[in-house]
């Protein structure tokens, strides 16, 4: 059954060669994969393969949870099952069944479509029950998408992906904004015409990394929560960490914090972009 009140896609398209078609029982199609030892071994925990059955009922149980879909290449003049995905806002199990297309970025793809139909629909986090602990290339793509681990659980943890954050939760990284930055920027919050803006998790903290003024702008016409995103951008990280802390020492910690410190852009451009270029050298990056 799909996700009540919601319609499930026929078919989501992610590219000319990679799309999800709705499941619609033909759980034939599958049992070739759930026969892989080592495949089972990283969701099941066990090598025993499944009977035609077991494959049955599990896509049964799948389909009372949320949205089945088969993962489609196109394979030469045809498209090409290849693997699976259920997507509702407490898991996300995906399975890459046939082993020569394992590791070619087709999960990343493919959970990438997913948050963007999880941010269509309203959702303010997905989360994944559990990743068991050995199972190294499901948590390093969870991780790459921006799920960090939460719970502990027998055998490795649950994560979670926020997908909106409450504006007075998101440390700053900056201490000034610019005024004339301020006025150029025109976004109809009526319409949410706000992208997702760029944060970091680090050291028990979540801080923009960029959107300050953005923010701002939300802040002003009364916005609470915000869409996020988290940057895996390869980025000077210490010198981020610098900036939190030089923000936390002046008092900034919420973007609200920021209304007293508006800058013109002359001062703007002394009082923060020069700063930014003269402080970066300590860390090794201009």
């Amino acid at each position: 059954m799909p996700i009540p009140t919601i319609q499930q896609e026929e078919l989501i398209v992610i590219d000319d060669s990679l799309r999800l078609r709705a499941y619609e029982g033909q759980f034939e199609l599958a049992l070739d994969w759930y026969q892989d030892p080592d495949m089972i071994y990283m969701i099941d925990g066990s090598k025993e393969p499944y009977p035609p059955e077991k494959v049955q009922r599990m896509y049964e149980y799948l389909a009372r949870q949320g949205e089945v879909y088969f993962i489609e290449v196109w394979e030469r003049d045809h498209w090409l099952a290849i693997g699976d995905v259920t997507f509702w806002q407490d898991d996300l199990p995906i399975v890459i069944g046939k082993e020569d297309y394992r590791g070619k970025g087709i999960g990343k793809k493919v959970l990438s479509a997913l948050i963007q139909r999880a941010r269509n629909l309203g959702y303010q986090k997905l989360a994944v029950q559990e990743i068991y602990d050995f199972n190294q290339p499901s948590r390093s793509l969870f991780e790459s998408l921006g799920f960090y681990p939460t719970l502990s659980r027998e055998k490795g943890r649950s994560y979670t992906l926020d997908l909106t954050l409450p504006l007075a939760q998101i440390q700053p990284s900056q201490f000034y904004l610019s005024q004339e930055k301020l006025d150029r920027i025109s976004i109809d919050f009526s319409k949410q015409d706000l992208e997702p803006l760029p944060v970091k998790h680090m050291n028990g903290k979540i801080f923009f990394t960029d959107g300050h003024s953005r923010a701002f702008k939300a802040y002003q016409a009364g916005l609470s929560r915000i869409s996020i995103y988290y940057d895996r951008d390869e980025l000077n990280w210490d010198f981020y960490r610098y900036c939190v802390q030089a923000c936390e020492e002046r008092g900034i910690f919420s973007i609200a914090d920021l209304q007293n410190h508006i800058l013109s852009k002359e001062a703007y451009q002394l009082n923060w972009l020069d700063w930014c270029q003269r402080e970066a050298r300590k860390f090794g990056k201009d």
